[in-house]
């Protein structure tokens, strides 16, 4: 059966619910839902929650799941908390929580005979079923905008997907949802995807001997806080547990700068207000510099490196204590939904390291050169100016190459104009004209 934990209905088959419009999740047999603590926690991830989980034939799985609570001391004295708890969704195979959305998915769409994986990404969507259709063997088609963040891309691409560019995220979703012969589109819109995220909450229950007072969580699309309350309600609809933590949802103020990977379709947003309503929660607002000084302090403090998006909450829980927005001495636990190494730029600019974008400073490597030579002849795309690199006798990999473009692209050496053939974007690289000047230069020397 499925459930919709706004409206409260239940219904047979998935997708929308029929009462209200709202997206349904998976909703398990109680009966089944009483055996979690009858033994410990076992290694084998979120199936051991197979019989909470939409049926399939076969699992896809990559060892998503059974992530660690660690038990903060220096976050926790700074913020005169009674504890703080860091559920670490970092270490998951691709280095976020949708894993746990995507092992479902791509486990349902195998056992229902799909022959491919359709869905719009914002950054770790993508390269999470990228990984698990990889794994199944199936292609993953991709679309997203061209503000996809470089190392989220990169991670895509290595998996084999194939990558659709959009200029504004409205066409890049209406693509994604296009129908496609024999693909199964998922994503935080699909109720078998997040029917895998409710088991945060399981775990939680699981690895606590006391639930929180309070869970922070970062929301962009809405699905994580959601999910979480979901789990908590067929808990507690099941008799194992009685007052709920107060959830607490943290989202960027305006636009972000760091963490413009939250700003997508927000699709989940409804369910989350009703997370939030029902268990007595609040939503926070944080901004830029909030967000990079809450990273800088997880990793100096704790050891533990998260992308800007993941540490919003974190951010969030520093601005409701300062606020006394949350009870002295409460008990907290902070979601950690990814690993910063997939962000450059943050890394950057957590370390002070800024772009060189004025080209007298621009630092040009051996595959760097090659590349303004190529483009000094003609416009060219990635791929092609991968083959002719052999001719300088560089063997880069192709997503090396797709890095070097990125940053000549970032020093305003070289631009690129899109077109679409035969149905696949395509980027046309050329020089600008101070790239020109560099590889005239070069050409000359």
């Amino acid at each position: 059966m499925f459930k919709c934990y706004v409206c409260g209905h239940v219904q047979e088959n998935g997708g929308r619910c029929s009462a209200c419009g709202n997206l349904t999740v998976y909703y398990p047999l109680k009966y089944e839902l009483k055996k979690i603590k009858a033994t410990a926690m076992r290694a084998n991830g979120i199936w051991n929650y197979r019989n909470l989980l939409p049926p399939v034939d076969r699992i896809v799985s990559l060892g998503e799941g059974s992530t660690p609570l660690i038990y903060s001391e220096k976050i926790r004295d700074d913020l005169k908390a009674g504890s703080l708890m860091i559920k670490n969704e970092s270490v998951n195979p691709t280095g976020s929580f949708l894993d746990r959305g995507s092992s479902v998915a791509i486990s349902y769409a195998i056992s229902s005979k799909y022959k491919g994986i359709k869905c719009f990404s914002s950054g770790n969507l993508g390269a999470s079923l990228s990984a698990y259709s990889a794994k199944a063997g199936i292609p993953c088609s991709v679309y997203a905008t061209r503000k996809l963040i470089t190392g989220k891309l990169y991670q895509t691409m290595c998996y084999g997907a194939s990558v659709n560019f959009y200029d504004s995220l409205q066409d890049a979703v209406s693509e994604s949802q296009r129908t496609l012969e024999g693909f199964y589109t998922t994503g935080e819109s699909d109720t078998i995807f997040l029917s895998g995220l409710k088991t945060i909450a399981y775990e939680i229950f699981e690895q606590t001997t006391k639930l929180p007072d309070y869970i922070f969580v970062s929301v962009g699309e809405g699905g994580a806080l959601s999910m979480i309350y979901s789990g908590l309600v067929d808990l507690k609809e099941a008799g194992l547990m009685g007052e709920m933590p107060r959830l607490v949802g943290v989202r960027v103020k305006n636009q972000s700068a760091v963490a413009d990977d939250l700003f997508a379709q927000k699709i989940n947003l409804k369910a989350a207000e009703k997370a939030l309503n029902e268990t007595d929660g609040f939503m926070v607002e944080v901004e830029d510099d909030e967000i990079l000084k809450a990273t800088a302090m997880l990793a100096k403090s704790e050891g533990l490196f998260a992308e800007p998006s993941a540490a919003v909450a974190l951010a969030g829980l520093y601005r409701s204590s300062d606020e006394s927005k949350i009870d002295q001495k409460a008990n907290i636990l902070y979601i950690l939904t990814g690993t910063g190494l997939k962000d450059p730029v943050a890394i950057g600019a957590l370390i002070d390291i800024r772009p060189k974008r004025n080209v007298a400073e621009v630092q040009l490597g051996k595959t760097k050169k090659a590349i303004l030579e190529i483009l000094y002849s003609k416009r060219s795309h990635g791929y092609e100016i991968w083959k002719k690199l052999r001719e300088f006798e560089i063997k880069d990999t192709l997503p090396a190459v797709y890095i070097s473009l990125s940053e000549l692209k970032r020093d305003g050496l070289i631009k690129g104009e899109n077109f679409t053939v035969k149905g696949r974007n395509i980027v046309l690289y050329e020089l600008t004209d101070s790239g020109k000047r560099i590889a005239g230069l070069l050409l000359s020397m």
